[in-house]
């Protein structure tokens, strides 16, 4: 890389720090200033702002028992409509053109809240999802 290119790896390293400092510590409702250009695509894209908080603090973790992760695999197995509405369906289509891409495989299920898109891949036999 030429000594006038700045270096990708810097850049990204840099927003990194930027977003542990400023988002991971305090929750902004706004996107900062010097982000929007790039979150709107130069303009292109129409910001709208909609917060929400869905933390949940360590004390309370969330438990998803067998029984209920055995349900949602049924329920996944059927097409049935869940959580996220219409985008089930395109996921649904997804797996059964993909299918053999997820087979036997180990996942992570980053930011589950109700853990149905965990029981939809394990129901087209993903071999682990953590969560």
């Amino acid at each position: 890389m030429s000594d006038n290119k700045p270096n990708p790896l810097v850049r990204i390293k840099t927003k990194i720090k930027f977003i542990i400092k400023n988002f991971l510590s305090k929750k902004p409702k706004r996107i900062p200033m010097k982000f929007l250009r790039e979150f709107s695509m130069d303009g292109k894209v129409k910001i709208t702002y909609n917060f929400r908080d869905d933390e949940y603090p360590d004390t309370k973790p969330t438990i998803f028992t067998k029984e209920y992760v055995e349900r949602m695999k049924k329920d996944a197995k059927n097409r049935k409509i869940n959580y996220y509405g219409k985008t089930d369906i395109f996921l649904f289509d997804a797996l059964k053109k993909y299918r053999k891409g997820i087979e036997g495989k180990e996942g992570v299920d980053m930011g589950s809240v109700t853990g149905w898109y965990s029981a939809v891949t394990l129901a087209n036999d993903a071999k682990t999802v953590t969560l």
